[in-house]
């Protein structure tokens, strides 16, 4: 009975706030807006309103990053 409910879990990602992305990486704000607005870091609204990618600022409220996204942008910083 437990390998069933095994099968039909929901595997959701976690939602992380910018300014934790910022710490995370260890970059400023200017830099972190940046990389949101070229579109390296993809960002989703929780607030329901719209926002727009060329308004986002370090005031910006209610964006957060997919942590398999924050990991899948780390590992592409390995130097190889």
């Amino acid at each position: 009975m437990i390998e069933a409910r095994a099968e039909h879990r929901l595997s959701v990602d976690r939602l992380i706030p910018l300014i934790d992305v910022k710490r995370t990486l260890a970059v400023s704000w200017p830099m972190l807006i940046e990389l949101v607005r070229e579109g390296t870091l993809t960002v989703y609204d929780i607030t329901g309103c719209t926002v727009d990618l060329t308004q986002v600022t370090e005031h910006t409220r209610g964006l957060r990053v997919l942590e398999t996204d924050l990991k899948a942008y780390i590992d592409s910083l390995k130097v190889k």
